[in-house]
């Protein structure tokens, strides 16, 4: 097991007992007295000694080495920090460079790998290493695994995840959190990816999760950005200079003699500087604008300004675009090292001790005075000429494999392109090529052109369960009347987000596993023992599904009295599974099952030891077979009918191996760190997948991917912070579906992977895995292109129900019941929404449009001089439509679109618009106006297919077909809508 020194302030603290301040100063004042201001080169002696002695006793250095880490896990002092701080700890001036006898500190350090190579084995392998880079301190960096600039993350994290619970974070929490934090977090997850150093990581985050609960946040500025500074000629005096933000607008800033406030047509804040001028350029000031933004000025040791007469002086600058004449001011630890790389240039001593000017210098892009003055050259800011454009971001340039982005180059870029150390082909006038093409390997890779170089990661996941972006509709009860607000970042209680229904008890689907050979038996409390046949519903044999289980109500219907059991006898030992039911009234299907006495199965019945229960065992079922011994089932036989065959569908596959990019960018926003993403986000992306795989038809389509995912159940909007939400992934279960359940929600890609694997790592998961048996679906268009994400139906026996809602819960998946029913059962009828709305007093627009109706359910706007007449009226507000009815009474009142036009509908007489087919189970919509948003998720929620196009009656008019709509609930449908339900007339043809 490899070892690690580790020290940081709040270890020392923990090991003497004292507070953390105060070890520190115990630990850092024994080497003040014991050894004046060097006490390295007696560490490096003490260590050879004991080398020597066969490393007799404990390692005499141990305190030494234990004192550089320290110096790494501090926070630093300026530039140069880990010097400045080790010698601050010696006590001794904080100067950017090595101590007194620092190099002997390697020495020390090779002592103690050689001992832990050798007779200190047992304590671990050596880990302690140099680095190309820091040739002294790296040995100590390579040990101070947390820095105290990390400790800052680890902070934001806990605000960010609202940790207020007494147990300490997760170490795996905390690193997925870090996938979306850049290569910052990605270098603190490297540093911890192995199972060694998870303790050290365990015990700071556990330490800052006591000390941000105790003190809160530390002294910070996470607003802080990087100034620049100006030089005046007249005064010789420096001040800070910082481009406006634009959430600066308004807001009392210190300018450092007092508070200004800036408007939009400020483009910089000038600042006041009150420090030494010697501290501000080689230390570095920290100004504190307001309580949340904060701007670091200086800290460098050269620094390169050019002529700004519009702001009165000189401006440093930040990068070289261009060949141009600047003025240096540079330290004399710098000065050697730039006039090397110049000729013919004369320093002159400026007014501040150890500064030195060059009153004019030549400075060219790329050359190698620009890194000695720390000058950025032409890259993925203002002076690049390669962009990265679309792909599937999932943090800052970070993308997930296959969502690499494209590059796009200017015209005039010229230079050779190499992506992976390998050169990109590219041909004579082609200005764009797809990473995503070259089918990268997860990892780091380099994209350079010429001098320059992009650096970007790509990863195959991030997270291993589903999360959720925690936008929701709140539900409110006014009396007996329940309503849907708008989407919002709400709590969880009483909301409805995609799928999820919470607060509300839900009805729930009544299922047993039949398998093949086995006989389904009904016995009633008076006795009479019926063996009935269960058939499977259309909808599911027409997409090729064969669930394993029946669907007891489904199968029962109406024809058994309340308080019987449903018993399943199957294999050959005729195992009997018994399901107690309560047959409500409300549960039960209408129509009777057809069944036959079976009076020969009851003395072994009476006789079974052991009874499989699927839920909670009855002691009602013996005083059951009690009777049916005594019982004489008079009732004919019914032998069913044979189950009538069902065509395939076309336009629903079980195997599409053509890229989705619903799928895609449910992923995508599925990964994101906080579940949600901008709607340019999501267009951005949405775009990118379907140009990427030749869907250019459906590129500028975003807002019926939306539309998609939204009647499916997976995202939620968020109209007022223009946001799009992935909802919490759920399994809902499915009516009329002999027990299967639909995947909806949070899809990471490690999810549906861990859905199916009986050998995940977590044996919990495992066990659920092991118990469910997964079918995908996709919907396609008669052209053969994709109508939607592709469709997860689950399935698993009902008496394994318990092992596997724990083993959903580890993948954060929820299971739920009847949420399509209960969906129906708590909307409003359009009067009613209308009387529970707000009236207006005023039109909210001017220049109103008033909808006019046609026959075939569409219509058009057409002009009005008003809107005082009955009708939908559309407003355009500050570029946004708003619609509003007007009724009889002349209350006008805001309504979605859809609402107003069914609510212009039934105005118009025309209340036959909806059609059902009781034998098929379908319901017809007119094409042109489709339900209101929540009343199509929860039928496209029976079946967890988007409805598809057919046609009917002589007029051929186009209608949307949802299936397995059962009578009532197509008479629930009819009745939101204010319209009389229509059997269907036979002639409705499928487009599928």
């Amino acid at each position: 097991m490899p070892l690690y020194l580790y020290v940081d302030r709040e270890l020392l603290g923990k090991i003497s007992g004292q507070q953390a301040a105060d070890a520190v100063a115990d630990f850092t004042g024994s080497f003040k007295v014991q050894s004046c201001v060097s006490p390295f080169p007696d560490g490096a002696k003490a260590a050879i000694g004991w080398q020597y002695n066969n490393y007799s006793g404990t390692p005499p250095m141990l305190a030494h080495l234990a004192l550089t880490v320290l110096a790494v896990t501090e926070e630093p002092v300026g530039p140069h920090g880990v010097y400045r701080r080790l010698n601050e700890l010696l006590g001794l001036e904080a100067l950017p460079e090595p101590p007194p006898g620092y190099r002997d500190v390697p020495l020390m350090w090779r002592v103690w790998n050689n001992w832990l190579s050798g007779p200190g084995w047992v304590y671990g392998e050596p880990t302690a290493r140099e680095h190309p880079r820091w040739t002294l301190q790296g040995w100590a960096r390579s040990q101070g695994l947390v820095r105290h600039s990390e400790r800052f993350l680890i902070e934001e994290f806990l605000e960010k995840t609202g940790h207020d619970r007494d147990d300490p974070p997760l170490v795996d929490t905390f690193m997925e959190w870090l996938v979306y934090r850049g290569s910052v977090g990605e270098g603190l997850r490297e540093k911890f990816r192995s199972n060694a150093t998870r303790p050290i990581l365990q015990e700071v985050l556990a330490d800052e999760a006591q000390r941000w609960r105790r003190d809160g946040v530390r002294l910070r500025y996470r607003a802080a950005k990087r100034g620049l500074l100006s030089y005046d000629d007249w005064s010789e005096e420096f001040s800070g200079v910082v481009e406006l933000e634009g959430g600066w607008h308004g807001v009392p800033l210190d300018v450092g003699n007092g508070s200004r406030t800036f408007g939009p047509f400020d483009q910089y804040v000038f600042v006041r500087l009150n420090a030494p001028m010697s501290q501000l350029l080689e230390e570095g000031v920290l100004h504190e604008l307001s309580s949340d933004a904060a701007v670091r000025f200086g800290g460098r040791e050269a620094y390169a300004f050019h002529e700004a007469p519009s702001l009165g002086g000189w401006l440093q600058c930040r990068r070289i675009d261009r060949g141009m004449t600047c003025r240096v001011l540079v330290h004399r630890r710098r000065l050697a090292s730039l006039l090397d790389a110049v000729q013919g240039v004369q320093p002159e001593p400026s007014a501040i001790d150890g500064w030195y000017w060059i009153r004019s210098l030549e400075v060219e892009p790329g050359s190698a005075v620009v890194a000695l003055l720390d000058l950025a050259s032409p890259g993925a800011e203002a002076g690049q000429r390669i962009a990265l454009v679309g792909g599937l971001p999932v943090g800052p340039t970070t993308y997930l494999v296959g969502g690499e982005p494209d590059v796009d180059m200017a015209a005039e870029e010229d230079s050779i392109v190499h992506f992976g150390g390998k050169r990109v082909p590219i041909g004579p006038g082609q200005r764009q090529f797809s990473l995503a093409d070259l089918v990268p390997n997860p990892g780091s890779h380099v994209l350079s052109w010429g001098s320059r170089r992009l650096t970007l990661r790509t990863v195959s996941f991030v997270r291993e369960t589903a999360t959720h972006g925690g936008v929701a509709r709140p539900i409110a009860q006014n009396g007996t009347k329940t309503t849907f607000g708008k989407a919002a970042r709400v709590g969880s209680s009483g909301s409805l987000s995609g799928a999820c229904l919470n607060g509300v008890p839900l009805p729930d689907v009544v299922a047993v596993r039949c398998p093949t050979g086995s006989e389904c038996l009904v016995l009633t409390p008076t006795g009479r023992l019926r063996q009935v046949w269960p058939s499977m519903p259309l909808w599911l044999r027409e997409v090729g599904l064969q669930p394993a289980s029946v669907d007891v109500m489904y199968t029962l219907r109406s024809t058994f009295e309340p308080g019987s059991y449903f018993v399943v006898r199957s294999g050959r030992q005729h195992m009997k599974q018994v399901v107690a039911t309560s047959l409500k009234t409300g549960d039960r299907l209408p129509g009777a099952v057809r069944s036959r006495a079976r009076p020969d199965l009851v003395p072994e019945l009476f006789g079974e030891l052991e009874w499989r229960w699927v839920g909670t065992p009855d002691r009602g079922l013996l005083r059951a077979l009690a009777a049916a011994v005594r019982a004489q089932d008079s009732t004919p036989a019914q032998i069913p009918m044979p189950q009538s065959s069902a065509e395939l569908r076309t336009d629903v596959v079980d195997e599409f191996n053509a890229p989705n990019p619903y799928d895609e960018v449910l992923a995508w926003l599925s990964e994101q760190a906080e579940g949600r993403a901008s709607i340019e986000s999501f267009s951005e992306a949405w775009s990118w997948a379907c140009r990427r795989y030749g869907l250019e038809h459906l590129a500028s389509r975003w807002r019926l991917g939306l539309a998609t995912l939204g009647r499916l159940g997976h995202v939620e909007r968020d109209h007022i912070r223009r946001q799009v939400a992935v909802a919490p992934a759920v399994l809902v279960a499915l009516p009329a579906a002999a027990g299967l359940h639909v995947l909806a929600g949070a899809r990471p890609s490690r999810l549906l992977e861990r859905l199916d694997d009986p050998d995940d790592t977590d044996p919990i998961v495992g066990s659920a895995a092991s118990s469910l048996t997964v079918h995908r679906r996709t919907s396609l268009t008669s052209d053969g292109y994709v109508l939607g994400p592709t469709v997860v139906y689950v399935e698993w026996d009902a008496r394994c129900r318990e092992s596997v809602q724990i083993g959903l819960k580890r993948l954060g998946v929820e299971l739920l019941g009847l949420v399509s029913t209960q969906i129906l059962t708590m909307l409003m009828t359009l009067d009613e929404v209308l009387d529970s709305s707000h009236h207006m007093e005023i039109s909210p627009g001017p220049d109103p449009v008033l909808w006019m109706p046609s026959t075939a359910g569409d219509g058009r706007w057409a002009p009005c001089s008003n809107d005082a007449a009955v009708g939908l009226y559309q407003y355009t507000v500050h570029g946004q439509r708003r619609y509003g009815w007007r009724d009889e009474l002349g209350r006008l009142t805001l309504v979605p679109l859809l609402v107003g036009q069914w609510l212009s509908e039934a105005r118009q007489g025309r209340t036959k618009l909806l059609i059902h087919d009781p034998i098929g189970r379908r319901l017809l919509v007119p094409a042109g106006l489709p339900p209101p948003e929540l009343v199509d998720r929860a039928l496209t929620l029976r079946t967890g297919l988007t409805p598809y196009q057919g046609r009917r009656g002589r007029a051929n008019s186009s209608c949307l077909v949802y299936e397995n709509v059962d009578e009532q609930t197509a008479r629930l449908v009819a009745t939101l809508l204010k319209q009389d339900l229509q059997n269907d007339d036979g002639t409705l043809r499928f487009e599928r």
